[in-house]
């Protein structure tokens, strides 16, 4: 699907700030920027005109930064630039903007670089932009990547055109009007931005529209004298539009109905045939991005991605669509946003959607069937499109479900362990099983390996570069197999690092994974909420088998923590001269929002002091 990408211009300078500037963090600012925007009718067609000026600033010293602006060739043009400083500045360029896994795209930035030689220097820059297909102008973000001190959006809307604005996280800085132009008969709206602060490198930062201000444009009719022009007024509007393409993909039925019948020449039931078809996809098909044009919505033929042996989103749902139809199952594409959008189909705009599925409607069961992510089983949902609302097809009509979430025990990492007490260290075997996106993740490691360095590779990821005990005998089940939990096989032969002695007793601390021990949150710096990647679970159970010349003297408490979002449990317990230690630290929630970080730090800092904790034996002296 397309990306909707949020890099604008770093742009205007000189004014007076709403409070004073911190000079050691701020060297380059935008002191006054003025960005208007104006729907028009140009040549019979509707168009929007923006006009972006802006005034930079160097507080401190000398320095240079770049300039840019993204745009898409397909519905958008940059008119000019104007850049008015004493310093120098390179030529403005023009180049196409790829991102990871992008093999196709028409988005675009225009760039330059600026220069400041003293403190108190300042540069104008303009730039004009045309906005030539409405459907695609549905966002006006306010950040800039420089810090800004003050920044006053206007926007133009003449009462022949039906537009709404809904506005996201607004905070006290932002003080919006409307007010009517009777001369041009017009409404203007007006934002007027102060103190806002650039986009943040904090880790694990909730997504943009989660958490900067921006604009949601609905444009939803345009109609005059001249122009007479639908967009989208409804959902049904908007599953109309995105229909148009895929309702013109021609598909070559006895090529998909030939591989289809391949793929599940071994197949026995339905669900067979449905996972072949699913994991042949995954494997045979690689995943890019396609941005251009309005192949960013229309899937390549299936018969295309076959051949090309690669596909976006929508080309591997098509795919898989159409091999499971040519096996009268029945399988309809969908449109759905991911987490990565804070807004769903509770608004008719494109910018609602950023991904494409296949759902397979079987008995009472609908499954949601996404190739992209390579190495889920077909069964599991990636936690992306969890709990989000999905637009499937239905004929003339469209169904809207929303996709099941599931608990933390889709994606699990389970950990047993068996040990001895051998010359002061611990020797024995361990069983590892990863399921879900933690098996998702693995996989991602083992197939960015080359299969030579594979159990060198292994060794390496199992004993956390840690040399101070050998790991031996690695054994793993099918590794392609997806439909199954990956199942690791391995020996520990003379862990020291578990045990330290002190005269006749001995300390011994069995869990040197310690996982999310150094997990706290900086309150101090941290402005965002902090979001984990998934919702997971972690197991481990380690059995330590006690010699006869040793006796127990002392074993931690139970540990527990319910949180709701999150639980930790540690427990130990004795048995037939065993050792018995159970940790579940389970992520119920991974999205941890700033008025929890209190609660976790607490919670991480008791589980580092178990972790901590020993078991304590004593040598029996004879």
């Amino acid at each position: 699907m397309r990306f909707i990408i949020f890099i604008i211009c770093l742009l205007h300078v000189f004014s007076v700030f709403s409070k004073p500037i911190d000079e050691n963090k701020h060297n380059i600012i935008i002191n006054g920027c003025t960005q208007t925007f104006t729907y028009k009718i140009k040549n019979k067609k509707l168009i929007v005109e923006e006009i972006k000026e802006i005034n930079y600033l160097c507080t401190q010293f000398k320095t240079s930064i770049t300039v840019f602006d993204a745009y898409s060739a397909n519905h958008t043009q940059i008119d000019y630039v104007n850049v008015k400083s004493k310093g120098k500045y390179t030529k403005p360029e023009h180049r196409l903007y790829f991102g990871e896994e992008i093999m196709n795209t028409d988005e675009k930035i225009c760039y330059f670089e600026l220069s400041f030689y003293k403190q108190g220097e300042t540069a104008n820059v303009a730039i004009k932009k045309t906005y030539t297909d409405l459907h695609y102008f549905n966002k006006i973000p306010f950040n800039e990547n420089v810090y800004v001190a003050e920044k006053t959006i206007r926007i133009i809307v003449p009462r022949w055109m039906n537009t709404e604005f809904v506005s996201f996280n607004f905070g006290k800085n932002i003080i919006q009007s409307i007010e009517y132009d009777a001369s041009a008969d017009s409404d203007i709206y007006t934002y007027i931005i102060r103190d806002l602060d650039t986009w943040s490198d904090e880790k694990n930062t909730p997504p943009a529209s989660y958490i900067y201000p921006h604009l949601l444009i609905l444009n939803h009719h345009a109609k005059n004298k001249v122009i007479d022009e639908k967009f989208f007024s409804t959902l049904q509007d908007l599953y109309e539009w995105n229909t148009q393409f895929t309702s013109s993909v021609i598909n070559d039925d006895i090529l998909i109905s030939k591989l289809a019948m391949e793929i599940t020449s071994n197949c026995h039931s339905d669900g067979e045939k449905i996972k072949a078809v699913y994991e042949w996809v995954q494997d045979n098909i690689r995943y890019l991005a396609d941005v251009k044009g309005i192949a960013g919505y229309k899937p390549d033929a299936p018969q295309e991605v076959i051949n090309k042996k690669y596909g976006d989103c929508k080309g591997m749902a098509n795919l898989i669509k159409c091999l499971l139809r040519a096996l009268n199952f029945d399988a309809r594409l969908a449109w759905i946003g991911t987490n990565d959008i804070a807004y769903d189909f509770s608004f008719p705009t494109i910018a609602a959607i950023n991904h494409v599925v296949c759902v397979l409607f079987l008995h009472d069961n609908i499954y949601y069937l996404d190739a992209t992510v390579k190495y889920m089983s077909f069964d599991h949902y990636s936690e992306s499109i969890q709990g989000r609302k999905i637009m499937i097809e239905n004929g003339d009509d469209f169904i809207m479900q929303t996709i099941p979430e599931t608990n933390a025990e889709q994606n699990i990492i389970s950990i047993k362990s068996n040990f001895n007490i051998i010359n002061q260290a611990l020797t024995g075997h361990v069983n590892v099983l990863f399921d879900g996106e933690c098996k998702h993740i693995f996989f991602d490691f083992v197939n960015s390996t080359k299969k030579d360095k594979l159990t060198d590779a292994l060794t390496e990821y199992f004993i956390f570069n840690d040399n101070k005990y050998t790991l031996s005998n690695l054994q793993f089940n099918d590794l392609q197999r997806k439909d199954e939990p990956v199942v690791i096989n391995y020996k520990i032969t003379d862990n020291k690092n578990a045990i330290y002695a002190v005269n006749n007793k001995y300390y011994l601390n069995p869990d040197f994974r310690k996982e999310l021990i150094n997990s706290s949150i900086d309150t101090a710096t941290r402005k965002h909420d902090y979001w984990m990647p998934y919702k997971f679970k972690i197991i481990y159970q380690i059995q330590i088998e006690i010699p006869d010349t040793m006796q127990i003297e002392y074993i931690p408490d139970t540990f527990s923590i319910e949180r709701g979002y999150y639980s930790f449990k540690i427990q130990y317990h004795i048995s037939d001269n065993k050792i018995f230690y159970n940790k579940e630290l389970t992520i119920n929630n991974p999205k941890i929002s700033g008025n929890m970080f209190k609660q976790w730090n607490n919670d991480i800092e008791q589980l580092k002091k178990i972790y901590n904790e020993h078991i304590i034996l004593r040598r029996e002296i004879k």
